[in-house]
């Protein structure tokens, strides 16, 4: 259920309005978390509610000369399909509940609430940025969950985000993610630095391509600070800007503020990493409707984020439950 709640407003400055004594000016926003782990993913705008794809991979074909011609080669095909989440926002306020207050001046006259300053405000400055946020929370510790009619779902309960999706590929034992153990990550920042050396050490070196190594913001401090102390000290320095690096690799740390407590660390090369979406225009364009003194806000899309393979996932082996 949405509503509007002005108690402590009319509490403090009494259930009247005063003309001109506030305005947008006196509204502080809150400050929403950005997409920012959504930000890796490629976007793929798509009209399908599922992602399909396959891997493809050639097995041996060398061989030593003969004369007899001896065929030796097999392509084989994996398919990959992921489910596209189906997203919602509905919303319904009475903005004339905002009139006999100080907030009075976000309300407005006539029978057109859909035209209400609240209206624009809300969207503009809340509505929008809390999707975002919502997704941010989920596209990492999201687990999918049952929708009962009539009632709303958490944000939360949205999709099955990345810990989810990771997991599930480390309990199947075919999936071909690769698993590496780093035991419990340490709480001593330089300690913690050759956990992460020592991690990336083990990916095979022929896939040498740059990519990012995702990890909670907590870590990725501990990372930084580990570093510096590591290599600024007794050394030449390090400048600030390869903080961020692997030692000997063209890895880079990330913070990623979506994985809040977990100590999994995770990475896969950015074309792995996919965020298809039905209908990204609705996630700006918010349907209004006005319903005698009601005013609705609502629309629909599918959105999701996943790996094109589990094969290109390194990750370790904490936070599997």
């Amino acid at each position: 259920m949405s509503q509007i709640t002005i108690t402590q407003v009319v509490a403090m400055f009494g259930a009247y309005y005063v003309q001109n004594t506030a305005n947008m000016k006196n509204l502080i926003q809150q400050i929403y978390q950005a997409e920012k782990t959504a930000s890796f993913f490629r976007i793929m705008p798509t009209m399908s509610t599922v992602y399909r794809r396959a891997t493809s991979e050639l097995g041996e074909v060398l061989q030593k000369y003969q004369a007899d011609f001896t065929p030796k080669g097999t392509i084989e095909f994996k398919p990959e399909q992921y489910e596209l989440p189906w997203l919602k926002v509905d919303l319904e306020f009475v903005p004339d509940e905002l009139v006999q207050s100080w907030l009075g001046f976000l309300a407005g006259s006539g029978y057109e609430k859909e035209k209400y300053p609240f209206i624009k405000w809300f969207m503009e400055d809340h509505l929008i940025p809390k999707m975002k946020e919502d997704f941010e929370t989920a596209i990492y510790m999201g687990v999918d969950g049952a929708v009962t009619p009539g009632t709303a779902t958490s944000a939360i309960a949205i999709m099955d985000g990345i810990r989810k999706q990771i997991n599930d590929y480390v309990a199947d034992a075919n999936s071909g993610i690769n698993v590496i153990v780093t035991g419990a990550l340490d709480n001593d920042d330089k300690i913690f630095v050759r956990q992460v050396e020592d991690f990336c050490d083990q990916v095979a070196e022929k896939f040498g391509m740059p990519m990012e190594l995702f990890m909670r913001p907590s870590r990725f401090k501990s990372y930084r600070r580990g570093r510096r102390s590591l290599y600024n000290e007794n050394y030449a320095q390090v400048p600030d800007s390869q903080l961020l690096d692997v030692e000997d690799t063209n890895i880079k740390v990330v913070n990623s503020p979506s994985m809040a407590t977990s100590d999994k660390i995770y990475m896969t090369p950015a074309k792995n990493r996919a965020r298809p979406i039905r209908l990204p225009k609705n996630k700006q364009l918010i349907d209004i409707d006005r319903e005698i003194r009601k005013v609705r806000m609502f629309s629909d899309w599918h959105e999701g984020a996943c790996f094109d393979t589990p094969k290109f996932i390194w990750t370790n082996d904490q936070d599997t439950l």
